[in-house]
């Protein structure tokens, strides 16, 4: 996916430890701002780019609204989220809830200036489940980019997430098409459960 996209910047939405940012230098990238709003994951990425100038961290969550928020904290934490975990969650994966948190957050709109950015900027959001939030607190910033790789659910694993296809109806309402889908993870339970879906500017696309 890095690859095809070629981003000379990564806007990293939910971080974790780094992962998706290691991947994203090593694959070129000049420049990675990322969000985590777990404190536990958030140090370790301190941790892991201490001494990369390429990468910036800041430690809030994103949504379409300001202010703070409840934030649903896994036992397997990589699985938290602004939204409660359903049993489609307990289902297919065996994660639970262990605790909750307030957490600050903001609208990444209200966060980047894009004219900073460089001229091919993917958005990566994996925010387990409130991937509708953040995308519509992104719009203006959406207009800018070229790419939004964005994590999909085909059942409803948290309360209130909008699945796959209601993710791939919001990205074209916002002039993205689906160029491709990677990443698809199977459970006994669901078979086909989520996968990670790559969108294209419509505008950027046909410029190019």
């Amino acid at each position: 996916m890095l690859r095809y996209a070629n981003p000379t910047t990564v806007i990293d939405v939910g971080a974790n430890k780094g992962q998706f940012a290691l991947v994203a230098l090593a694959a070129g990238a000049s420049r990675v701002i990322s969000f985590e709003p777990l404190t536990s994951e958030a140090a370790i990425y301190r941790k892991n780019f201490a001494r990369s100038p390429r990468c910036t961290l800041y430690e809030f969550a994103l949504a379409d609204t300001t202010g703070e928020a409840i934030l649903h904290v896994a036992d397997r934490p990589d699985s938290s989220s602004l939204l409660p975990l359903g049993a489609g969650q307990k289902e297919a994966f065996r994660v639970g809830e262990a605790r909750t948190t307030k957490v600050a957050v903001k609208r990444l709109d209200d966060v980047i200036e894009s004219v900073a950015l460089g001229d091919r900027v993917l958005v990566k959001i994996d925010v387990q489940g409130a991937e509708g939030a953040v995308i519509r607190g992104s719009k203006g910033l959406l207009e800018k980019v070229q790419y939004v790789y964005a994590e999909g659910s085909f059942v409803e694993l948290y309360e209130g997430q909008l699945v796959a296809g209601e993710l791939v109806q919001l990205m074209d309402n916002a002039g993205f098409t689906l160029r491709g889908i990677y990443n698809v993870t199977h459970t006994k339970n669901y078979g086909a459960t989520q996968a990670d879906f790559l969108f294209e500017n419509q505008y950027s696309r046909s410029r190019s």
